[in-house]
């Protein structure tokens, strides 16, 4: 059978042969996150009464002002003159640091001179006005600033992840992002020698190869100036996941109500949406529920929850918000470990499913979670999923016992996998 696909998004008519849906069609579900608790059908979960969430201006401070507070305090390796501070402003009084993550660099950089003092704040937009002043003529540019012996500073960044904890709903709390910046005088401006076998012919070109100029050693590398905080963002969590899943939901209609033509040939074809042809084929179209919102249910439902255990005291989350057309926007939440105790990568799958059991528990020991390697599943650096498979697998054969809150997740999981 051949479709052709008629997409009013970009315009084009792709032609897939098979007797299958196209794997777009297939994996309505993995595609994007999904989205929607309320939804029915294979993994809709049974929803826990959703508190009404507190509005982001009763509970968030001024951010200038929370922002100029946080630049005056001095790094530590510690941190605590800066929690001092945060908790000093209104809505967080029991901030706490979760966790950071560094081996990450602004991509901006500033030019300076071969004493060191500065020419420009952004290497890319001076670049662009030094590229100007020789009519667009990229080789005269770098052979003029080469001689100059400029140079690039490179500022690193190891993000901090600090929560307030506002109660109620497993999201209901605010992240704040705070980066530690270290500046360096990083390298030339331009490498010394013309090795490459393109010339750049544009400002891209000319920023890539501006970037490749001879690296300090370490010995030699100084710092352009003091280590200093700088406050990045901070988010309603609660209030990003709802936004984040009315976002996918969208896509999802739009996916389901894209207009294909299917047929041996474009003179037999007949027309109709991808959601009808899913379910044409036995497939579920959906909606389903965002993975986001998949991870704050499961731990509401099982163990952790159940026991009273807070998210946030045991998962920091990266987001991301972005929008490129002709895709439109993407949201996207991931689980961030936070634990300081070394936790070993479970590689083998052992001949005794009670031996994985037992190193899947010494993990939960480890971080203080009942039933908390199935998020470290889940986030999938540690343990893969097959391990929660077999144990599943086990629990349906008698093998181990399960709490019956655990089952039914991982049974959801099972049935509907998701991860990140």
């Amino acid at each position: 059978m051949t479709l052709q696909i008629l997409d009013p998004i970009l315009g084009e008519d792709l032609f897939l042969s098979g007797k299958h849906p196209p794997p777009a069609l297939h994996r309505l579900d993995a595609t994007r996150p999904r989205v929607n608790d309320s939804a029915g059908g294979m993994n809709r979960f049974p929803s826990a009464p959703a508190p009404a969430r507190s509005a982001m201006t009763d509970v968030t401070p001024t951010l200038e002002r929370l922002g100029e507070a946080i630049a005056t305090v001095p790094v530590s390796p510690n941190h605590v003159a800066l929690l001092s501070v945060i908790r000093a402003q209104e809505g967080l009084p029991d901030a706490r640091l979760l966790t950071h993550r560094g081996d990450s660099w602004l991509s901006r950089r500033k030019v300076l001179t071969a004493a060191g003092d500065l020419l420009a704040d952004d290497h890319g937009a001076w670049l662009g006005s030094e590229l100007a002043r020789d009519a667009g003529d990229a080789r005269v540019t770098i052979q003029r600033l080469r001689a100059l012996d400029y140079q690039l500073t490179q500022c690193e960044v190891d993000t901090l992840y600090i929560v307030q904890d506002l109660g109620g709903a497993q999201d209901n709390f605010l992240q704040l992002e705070i980066a530690v910046e270290e500046e360096f005088i990083d390298r030339r401006l331009f490498s010394l020698h013309d090795w490459r076998s393109t010339p750049a012919k544009d400002l891209a070109g000319l920023v890539r190869e501006a970037e490749d100029g001879e690296r300090y050693d370490s010995d030699h590398r100084q710092r352009q100036r003091p280590a200093a905080y700088c406050l990045r963002r901070v988010v309603h969590v609660g209030a990003f996941v709802d936004e984040a899943a009315a976002v996918d939901l969208r896509q999802q209609a739009a996916q389901r109500s894209r207009l294909l033509r299917v047929g041996a040939d474009a003179g037999s074809a007949r027309r109709i949406t991808a959601g009808a042809l899913v379910e044409e084929l036995g497939g579920d179209p959906g909606p389903y529920t965002w993975r986001g919102r998949r991870l704050f249910n499961d731990w509401t439902l099982a163990s952790p929850g159940r026991s009273g255990l807070r998210f946030c005291e045991h998962w920091a989350v990266q987001l991301t918000d972005w929008t490129s057309p002709p895709l439109g926007r993407s949201m996207s939440l991931i689980p961030l470990w936070t634990h300081k105790r070394k936790i070993a990568e479970i590689t083998r799958n052992p001949n005794s499913v009670h031996e994985l059991y037992g190193k899947l528990e010494s993990i939960d020991r480890r971080v203080g979670v009942p039933f908390g390697w199935y998020f470290y599943m889940l986030h999938g650096n540690l343990i893969a999923d097959w391990a929660g498979r077999r144990i599943l697998d086990a629990a349906e054969a008698g093998q181990i016992v399960l709490p019956e809150h655990d089952y039914q997740v991982l049974k959801r999981w099972r049935a509907r996998p998701y991860g990140f």
